[in-house]
């Protein structure tokens, strides 16, 4: 009887040592997709030759006209020359 709780209690341990790896492969694995991603991006920019900031802009001012239905018609005359640039 005591070799079996024994022996269930090694088998939990060698379980959870298991999960941790598991975790520990996936966190190395994410971090290394997301220095892909950057280099990525990073080499995109340099061979089109503009620079993060403008594609920020510019993805920012595209989200920001998708997306007017947000404001109210008293922000929308308040904002009205900048919403048209």
């Amino acid at each position: 009887m005591t070799l079996s709780i024994f022996l269930l209690s090694l088998q939990r341990k060698r379980n959870m040592e298991d999960k941790t790896m598991a975790n520990k492969k996936e966190s190395e694995k994410a971090a290394d997709m997301k220095v892909l991603y950057n280099d990525l991006i990073n080499l995109l920019l340099k061979r089109a030759g503009i620079k993060a900031e403008d594609v920020y802009e510019t993805a920012m001012k595209s989200w920001a006209s998708k997306n007017l239905d947000l404001l109210t018609p008293t922000e929308r005359r308040k904002y009205h020359g900048i919403i048209m640039q």
